[in-house]
């Protein structure tokens, strides 16, 4: 269970981050829209800042896909082994349930 939940904790996190990077580039891509070409200097630290903002954003998130590969990619074999126990059991969870509706 931990070790699942800590693929998901890390899904999540990439989630985030892109959610708020894909947030970040709409209010920019919105403000610079709206401006149209006049902007006060008020007008320019707001899309400097925004800017920073979708930077750190996509950082973020690029960090966060790489933390999950690496997670993946470090994991891979114990993936692998635990998919092949799930398969082994459910065939034998199979098999028994098939004698039981058959003793009914």
């Amino acid at each position: 269970a931990d070790f699942h939940q800590q693929e998901e904790d890390l899904k999540v996190q990439l989630e985030e981050a892109e959610e708020n990077l894909e947030a970040s580039r709409q209010d920019l891509d919105e403000l610079e829209s709206t401006l149209d070409g006049f902007e006060s200097d008020e007008d320019s630290n707001q899309i400097a800042d925004l800017r920073q903002m979708v930077k750190a954003h996509s950082s973020q998130a690029s960090g966060a896909l790489v933390e999950l590969n690496s997670w993946r990619q470090a994991n891979n074999e114990r993936i692998e082994y635990l998919q092949e126990q799930s398969q082994h059991l459910q065939r034998k969870l199979k098999g028994k349930c098939a004698l039981v509706r058959n003793e009914y």
